[in-house]
């Protein structure tokens, strides 16, 4: 992962949002997520200048990409890892994408027993 040039590190900014997982939220934060369109390939390269630090309308493609080119998980498991995020916590219209914040809903993704967070109560919202 580079934290220089177009992958400097950039703190989130107003209305931006973020998940529970400090991995998506580091990809953001440096520029590695991709914003959701029907005119780009299937797969991203993570050096694109169309990088989305906001944390919304993130592609399914963009997130395997990131996973697997800068994490380096195999395309297998990024691909499960992302399709139960989309399954579970995605608006539905894959047209959308996923925003970050939408994977931090209680009981689906996010759970009790983090070792970073504190349990959320019952229909909180993570901030």
């Amino acid at each position: 992962m580079s934290s220089h040039g177009q992958h400097a590190f950039i703190a989130p900014g107003q209305g931006d949002v973020r998940s529970p997982c400090p991995a998506l939220n580091t990809l953001a934060n440096h520029g590695y997520m991709y914003v959701f369109s029907f005119h780009v390939s299937c797969h991203l390269h993570p050096n694109s200048i169309n990088s989305n630090r906001s944390g919304k309308g993130i592609s399914a493609s963009s997130l395997i990409d990131s996973l697997t080119s800068i994490y380096h998980l195999s395309l297998p498991l990024a691909t499960t890892l992302v399709a139960g995020g989309f399954l579970s916590c995605s608006s539905g219209d894959i047209g959308e994408g996923i925003s970050l914040h939408a994977l931090a809903a209680h009981n689906k993704i996010e759970h009790d027993a983090s070792l970073v967070h504190d349990d959320a109560l019952p229909g909180a919202k993570f901030v």
